[in-house]
This record gives C-alpha cells, structure tokens and sequence, in this order.
C-alpha cells in the first residue's frame, strides 16, 4: 500500500506542475507577468516533487545492490 501512496502522489505532483504551466502560459498570454512567475516558480517545485520520489527510489536502489 505504501508504494501505490507513492504512484499517487507522484501523479498528485505532475497533475500539479502540468495546471500551474498551463497557468502561466495563460497568465502570459494576458500580460500579466508576476503571476505567470508565481505559476512557473509553483510548476518547477512541483515537478522537483516528482523527480524527488524517482531520484530517491534510485539511490536506495544502488545502496542495495552496491
């Protein structure tokens, strides 16, 4: 169950980083520049979110088999 928690939150987190990107591109569109900021800044910690799970199973995967 742990490991499903995990799958759903990853999705979570790059359903997250993909509608703050798709903000910005709006924000952009209207001129309005702080927020499309606020948007991306909000997008790249979330897509960090997910990389972080992926980058964390791998090094526990090589302390185990190193």
């Amino acid at each position: 169950m742990k490991e499903f928690s995990k799958y759903i939150s990853s999705f979570a987190y790059l359903y997250a980083a993909s509608v703050c990107a798709m903000e910005g591109m709006e924000q952009l569109e209207k001129n309005d520049v702080i927020l499309a900021s606020v948007c991306f800044v909000s997008c790249f910690f979330a897509t960090l979110a997910v990389f972080r799970f992926q980058v964390a199973g791998f090094i526990y995967w090589c302390r185990d088999r190193f």
